[in-house]
């Protein structure tokens, strides 16, 4: 119970007054001031009218501290009374549940709860009769322990003495011996409890160890595949398109991937000292791709063949590489080669290459097209004459791109992007000396990040991020596949139930039985088949939900004429701004300050 500096205390008498207000305070009749705020009134030896004082302990600052509410119990020759004090300066008021619980260990009987309820409610420190005379009976400590519904914590409360005996450590051992409370004790905690006398309040005193599930398995590739090589920017201002590091060389013998095997898991407890059950790691498979061989202990995988390494859906391949001298023109007709193909040239109108790996290209692209497994590489750029079209499973770099068609799974990455159509499942970046998308269609996933986007001249300009179509339509196709899987599996256990029911009455002929094999078979099959297309299904919402996270970054300027969209929301640009970043919230396309660029 919080120490009060003052109290207010109404009683018959001056003197009973007095004596109750020093039993409060818990304090001498020296460290008291009194003041007499009515004095009492008697009629014939009957009191109409108490006398009411105000306490203050001497030296007590008049300004008063926050005060929690407290109460008292007295046992008097007419009856029992409870007071309950009013908090001080914002402090809580006393528990209801407290002042119950109180009054149920003591035994108090024949009690008039309305009395009670109506002295809690009101708190003024009036003293209110809620039972008849009676004699009181001592309280002993109590100690109670409760466990979380995980079993993980114990917490201990305990209540306090009133004249019986108080709480020691032998009755708190006790208390938590009978809740079977067994491992993880914090005896310490305990300890801490009793000597601060901390009652009327719940104390963590044990805790559980969670389970700690197993690692799965990995591949640790043993060459570096920088499949985020990126063109770096010069002090000067010039992107460095030369040094890309995207080819990776390999001799016949060398090691690609290691298989690390999983590990296992170690179990929990709780605080009842049961087990928790840990999951162990999974394995996972190591995968070859196109000229690799896997070990003889099926834990490294090797390459079969010198060429360059890639890698797609998982696996790593070596591939050789196919390299052209000059231009790709009547010479050499179109290419389609199952490894990588560098283009010392340029790519003429009209031509075709498809590659099973990276394409490099050191001259120009023309009105062609380039199709690529892996990435496109252009050290010059395409001027493609609104015939150009060129796709890759991974990025496209190139110096410029002007009147073209580029789709990327991953990134697009230009000095300038002039009146094209570009699509990229993660990000377009145009950055460099000139850093310009102007005219044209551009569509990213995460992030489109430019210096300069649109003109002075208002150019046509449409943005949109935060679209994957392809992702939406997989999650419609596996929304409708499972519909089907379930009206079939519903099916399935209607034939059951019946056959089942048929086999209760009299038994089944053989083929029925057969049937009903079949049929539970069947279901078995297709409720994996369910827990499969419903995990697919929770992965593509993960996706989908990061995509209203698109952003446009712009470093220098955005001019007029160009259209962004976010997701379904879209904002027109009427006039320029400057080192911005638009973004989409609560439904609408906003602009910020220039961030860090996304993708």
């Amino acid at each position: 119970m919080v120490q009060q500096d003052y109290i207010t205390v109404e009683a018959d008498t001056y003197e009973e007054a007095v004596s109750q207000a020093l039993k409060i305070l818990d304090k001498s009749a020296e460290e008291v001031e009194i003041e007499i705020l009515e004095q009492p009134k008697k009629i014939l030896n009957a009191t109409i009218r108490p006398c009411k004082i105000k306490a203050r302990i001497r030296g007590a600052d008049k300004k008063a501290e926050s005060i929690d509410g407290s109460f008292v119990l007295e046992y008097k020759e007419d009856g029992v009374y409870l007071t309950v004090n009013p908090p001080v300066e914002g402090g809580k008021p006393v528990d209801e549940r407290i002042i119950v619980d109180k009054i149920k260990r003591k035994n108090v009987e024949q009690i008039d709860n309305k009395a009670v309820f109506l002295a809690i409610y009101t708190a003024d420190g009036i003293p209110v009769k809620i039972a008849p005379p009676q004699d009181e009976h001592p309280v002993d400590a109590e100690v109670d322990i409760s466990i979380s519904r995980d079993a993980m914590k114990a917490y201990m409360c305990i209540l306090p003495e009133d004249g019986g005996k108080p709480c020691d450590i032998d009755m708190v051992r006790k208390a938590i011996d009978r809740a079977g409370v067994k491992y993880g004790v914090n005896w310490d905690a305990i300890g801490s409890a009793l000597q601060q006398g901390l009652f009327n309040q719940n104390i963590l005193i044990a805790k559980g160890t969670e389970p700690i599930n197993g690692q799965n398995g990995y591949i640790e590739y043993t060459v570096q595949l920088n499949a985020d090589a990126k063109p770096r920017i010069l002090e000067d201002g010039t992107v460095d398109y030369k040094h890309l590091d995207l080819i990776k060389n390999v001799g016949k013998g060398d090691v690609l991937a290691k298989r690390i095997p999983p590990t296992l898991g170690i179990p929990g407890r709780t605080v009842l000292d049961k087990e928790i059950p840990a999951k162990d790691g999974k394995p996972v498979n190591l995968l070859g791709g196109k000229n690799t061989a896997i070990s003889e202990d099926g834990n490294a995988l090797v390459a079969s063949i010198d060429g360059q390494v890639v890698i797609k859906d998982g696996k790593i391949s070596v591939l050789p590489v196919y390299e052209v001298p000059a231009d790709v023109d009547n010479s050499t007709g179109d290419i389609e080669f199952v490894g990588n193909v560098r283009i010392k040239g340029n790519v003429r109108t009209g031509f075709t290459i498809k590659a099973a790996g990276d394409v490099e290209v050191m001259g120009v692209v023309e009105g062609a097209t380039i199709i690529s497994d892996g990435s496109i590489v252009l050290k010059s750029g395409v001027q493609g004459m609104n015939k150009a079209v060129l796709k890759a499973d991974a990025d496209i770099i190139a110096r410029f791109v002007e009147n073209a068609h580029l789709e990327a799974g991953h990134d697009v990455v230009a000095d300038a992007i002039m009146h094209s159509y570009i699509k990229a499942g993660n990000s377009v970046t145009a950055d460099g000396r000139r850093g310009l998308i102007v005219g044209g269609h551009i569509k990213a996933v995460m992030a489109i990040n430019a210096r300069n986007i649109g003109s002075f001249m208002a150019t046509a300009t449409e943005l949109e991020v935060g679209i994957d179509p392809g992702l939406r339509e997989r999650y419609n196709q596996i929304s409708v596949k499972l519909e089907e899987m379930d009206r079939q599996l519903k099916n399935y256990d209607k034939d059951i139930q019946a056959l089942t029911k048929m086999e209760a009455r009299g038994g089944l002929p053989a083929e029925r039985q057969h049937l009903k094999i079949a049929r539970i078979q069947n279901k078995i099959k297709l409720v994996q088949e369910i827990a499969e297309y419903k995990t697919q299904l929770i992965e593509i919402e993960e996706q989908l939900e990061q995509l209203s996270n698109g952003t446009v970054n712009v470093k220098d300027t955005i001019f007029p004429g160009v259209k962004i969209t976010i997701g379904s929301s879209v904002l027109n640009i009427m006039k320029e701004f400057h080192y911005a970043t638009f973004k989409r919230e609560r439904g609408e396309v906003v602009m910020v300050a220039y961030e860090k660029k996304g993708g």
